[in-house]
């Protein structure tokens, strides 16, 4: 329930760079799990893998702020916020953080418990499908609205193929992997790629 109010329409129609709503979380979440565990930041501030970092390649420097809430343009403006998306980036169920603290993406706990309405009409749907549907429940994740708004406000240079990322692989993997999800891949139909190369034409719930 958490969830579905924070991915509410009428929480995320402020424009980018406004903490109005819910739009700060969605952007970070968005940004946040657009990255594998290796290559995620493990900290606000620092040398390695910083948020500060990472932020500022993929959308500029930060910009003045307008007002003690603005961001400045970007997902997780400071430490603060850093230390509040860690808490609810696991309590919403896209990541959890190891005993040393390093945060990982994972959204495999929102995809599982959003699977009874993206398939409860049919068993089976094409790759293509499932993702969409899934777009639709869970909008942080590959090709949902905000992580299509989050990737219109970047610099980050587009792959030169497609590809699922890491996390959402990642998540589908653990899901085949506890017979939650099939997925098939069918030679005369058409793919999606994952984040290593693999390709799926299909995906059936699983009977358990």
């Amino acid at each position: 329930l958490l969830r579905r109010l924070v991915f509410s329409d009428s929480l995320n129609a402020a424009d980018w760079g406004s903490q109005v709503g819910a739009r700060d979380l969605t952007n970070a979440l968005s940004w946040f799990l657009t990255f594998g565990a290796m290559d995620a930041p493990s900290q606000m501030e620092g040398r390695e893998r910083s948020a500060n970092a990472l932020q500022e390649a993929d959308f500029g420097p930060r910009q003045p702020g307008i007002g003690e809430d603005d961001s400045g343009g970007w997902p997780i403006a400071n430490a603060n916020r850093w230390n509040s998306f860690r808490r609810w980036a696991c309590s919403l169920g896209f990541a959890w953080a190891l005993p040393d603290g390093q945060l990982v993406p994972d959204p495999t706990v929102a995809v599982r418990e959003a699977l009874p309405r993206i398939m409860a009409r049919q068993p089976e749907l094409t790759a293509r499908e499932f993702v969409d549907a899934l777009a639709d429940e869970v909008p942080v994740v590959d090709d949902g609205r905000y992580r299509k708004f989050v990737e219109s406000n970047w610099r980050r240079t587009a792959p030169g193929v497609s590809r699922l990322t890491p996390s959402l692989t990642e998540a589908l993997e653990r899901l085949q992997d506890e017979r939650r999800l099939i997925l098939d891949d069918r030679v005369d139909a058409p793919r999606l790629s994952k984040a290593d190369g693999s390709t799926f034409s299909h995906v059936r719930h699983a009977k358990r």
